[in-house]
């Protein structure tokens, strides 16, 4: 099907999407183009989580692993138990998702305005999630 086959309402939209893109008449508006567009989009984003995981790694624990994957476990634990997911969780607290995921995995150090941040947001004690009390059911 040749572009002037096209209907006329068709052939509005696809003006009007050249000019959200910022392409003139002359570029290349093909399911190639547009698949290298999303995909150069997707590449982007991948890159942008490198950089901010990148950033976060810079506040791993120098100290005791295992007592930070405890204290990750039982945030996920009380996350998983208000049925909260990351992204949630990072938004009450203030903080980036993939920080939550990284507090959680063990590998990164929880300071002590984040910890009660995270105790507030999950309707819990700052002693729960450090395991000084146990956990309410």
């Amino acid at each position: 099907m040749t572009r002037t086959a096209l209907p006329a309402d068709v052939l509005h939209l696809m003006q009007h999407r050249r000019e959200l893109l910022g392409l003139s008449d002359d570029d290349e508006d093909t399911l190639a183009a547009h698949r290298r567009r999303a995909r150069s989009a997707v590449q982007d984003r991948r890159w942008a989580e490198d950089r901010e995981r990148h950033y976060w790694a810079r506040y791993r624990r120098q100290g005791d692993v295992r007592d930070a994957t405890n204290v990750g476990a039982r945030i996920a634990r009380e996350r998983e138990r208000l049925h909260m997911s990351v992204d949630d969780l990072a938004e009450v607290t203030g903080m980036y998702p993939v920080e939550v995921e990284m507090i959680e995995a063990g590998e990164a150090t929880v300071i002590r305005d984040q910890l009660i941040d995270i105790a507030e947001a999950l309707f819990t004690s700052v002693a729960v999630l450090t395991g000084e009390e146990p956990a309410r059911v």
